[in-house]
């Protein structure tokens, strides 16, 4: 396990080149204004008892990844592989990694390009990622999604905010909790996005409900399932 601990306000950064951390404990980080950098670096078969299998923070740094693999790797809570309120990856591969809330990512504030998300699962929701609370300026642009499995809701990606900017992703094959599932907003705009091998589309009618959160969901459950895009509550 590395531990990165700077109580003090200051800014402190740590950058990380080909490095390859395997069946160990998480990277662990501490540090409100830290700037993390890791690049062409390896990440296999790491666990964690909490949070983030190969990466956790405690408070509100700043997670950089490019051309890093993510494999094996399992937290018994959120993150398989990341945990941390502001992640960003570039060309990162996410491989089999597990998690009980987001198979390979959990974050609050994402912004992910041209990443390969394949055969991560979670316990509960969201097979690859997990998102927050965060920012109406995340981004998840051309990604691929392969065969992640949740439990519960999002076999891809489960989101429970606003604004999300989902431009020319992949996700293929589509099985039951295999969907892309957001809850609490109907905004997030979805461009150019290629939903491959569906089955069918299945959700509850609340239809002669109130309106309010229920109605939203069902809103977006009906803008989701174009294509025959599975969706399933």
């Amino acid at each position: 396990m590395i531990y990165f601990n700077s109580p003090s306000k200051a800014e402190c950064s740590l950058t990380m080149d080909g490095c390859r951390i395997e069946n160990c404990d998480k990277v662990f980080l501490n540090s409100e204004k830290s700037k993390i950098n890791v690049k062409n670096s390896e990440f296999l078969n790491n666990k964690s008892t909490g949070n983030g299998g190969a990466f956790a923070t405690y408070s509100y740094e700043y997670l950089y990844f490019e051309n890093c693999t993510f494999r094996g790797n399992k937290a018994s809570d959120s993150g398989g592989a990341i945990c941390s309120d502001y992640v960003e990856c570039k060309n990162c591969t996410f491989d089999k990694n597990e998690a009980s809330y987001g198979g390979a990512i959990c974050a609050h504030n994402l912004k992910l390009y041209n990443n390969t998300f394949k055969n991560n699962y979670s316990r509960n929701d969201g097979g690859a990622i997990y998102s927050g609370c965060g920012s109406e300026k995340e981004q998840i642009v051309g990604n691929t999604f392969e065969n992640n499995k949740a439990k519960r809701y999002g076999g891809a990606i489960r989101i429970e905010t606003v604004g999300k900017n989902f431009r020319n992703n992949t996700s293929t094959p589509f099985e039951p909790s295999s969907s892309i599932l957001s809850t609490d907003d109907v905004t997030s705009p979805l461009k150019r996005c290629d939903f491959q091998k569906p089955d069918f589309a299945s959700f509850r009618d609340i239809s002669q409900k109130p309106a309010g959160r229920e109605s939203k969901i069902l809103y977006l459950i009906q803008l989701l399932c174009v294509r025959g895009f599975f969706c399933f509550l």
